[in-house]
């Protein structure tokens, strides 16, 4: 509710019973769209339309396996103790941006923009805190890092699926992930007709137990 995010955020479970097959994903893609199932029970903003949809999908990589990653982020865009840095208030994309850490995150001429590489920022873990630290239109930003990075932690791990290296006690990721819009007749549908920096879909597939959850968020003001 805080973060202005609530009956926006949705992520429902699919199962599928085909092999999946990663080089044919974009055919995947669209059947899972178009298929009666997905029409009929996928939470959206205004429905899939019941003809043909035409679907772009695009991998988005998946390696990171722990949360270090924002570790440096304490003592440059927070305090020491994590409490997050104010900045002169500015909008950025229709975002107001008002501390450092969603200035690091926004906008690519920040002085801490460079804190994390292109490849990082890449990443569905990044794209994760990124996408909850913008929030919603009326977003009331939380006060300590550590309130982010505990939820993504708990999102990431109900929605990645990992297993053991044979022989070895490494952990590789074995989830695929997506990300996804749905036009009909050349013109976007899915997530949302109207595009915006925190509106987003996102197909996270493990093809071992063949399920799939779709991840969306469209921007605006969350339930109350």
């Amino acid at each position: 509710m805080q973060w202005s995010m609530k009956g926006r955020l949705h992520c429902q479970c699919y199962s599928f019973d085909e092999t999946f097959k990663t080089y044919d994903f974009q055919k995947f893609a669209t059947a899972f769209f178009n298929s009666d199932v997905v029409r009929g029970t996928l939470e959206t903003d205004e429905g899939l339309p019941s003809e043909e949809c035409e679907v772009e999908a695009i991998h988005v990589p998946c390696s990171l396996l722990s949360m270090d990653i924002f570790n440096r982020c304490v003592g440059v865009v927070t305090h020491p103790t994590g409490r997050i840095k104010s900045c002169f208030e500015e909008y950025h994309n229709s975002v107001l941006i008002n501390d450092c850490l969603k200035r690091m995150l926004c906008i690519n001429d920040s002085e801490d923009y460079d804190l994390f590489s292109e490849g990082e920022r890449a990443e569905f873990l990044f794209r994760l805190f990124k996408h909850v630290v913008i929030g919603g239109e009326l977003v009331q930003p939380s006060d300590d890092i550590s309130v982010y990075t505990d939820f993504v932690r708990n999102l990431y791990r109900d929605l990645i699926s990992v297993q053991k290296v044979a022989g070895s006690d490494e952990i590789n990721i074995v989830s695929l992930v997506y990300d996804v819009k749905v036009k009909n007749n050349h013109l976007l549908v899915y997530p949302a007709a109207k595009e915006h920096e925190n509106t987003f879909a996102y197909l996270i597939v493990n093809p071992i137990k063949r399920h799939v959850f779709a991840l969306s968020h469209v921007y605006g003001i969350g339930q109350f």
